[in-house]
């Protein structure tokens, strides 16, 4: 697995939730992407508090 910087993960989850939620997710490919995505956005944010938990 290759390591990630913590400015990218930081970047990600702030920005996302407002790419989301600027989204029209009239299309079913659009809306499963969004549903993916916050998933995804959910282990960044666990991620990213842990990486700050550790320094």
């Amino acid at each position: 697995m290759r390591n990630v910087p913590n400015d990218i993960v930081s970047s990600l989850v702030r920005l996302l939730p407002v790419i989301i939620e600027s989204t029209d997710t009239s299309s079913n490919k659009v809306y499963n992407a969004v549903r993916l995505t916050r998933k995804i956005l959910k282990r960044l944010t666990k991620i990213d508090n842990e990486q700050r938990k550790d320094n």
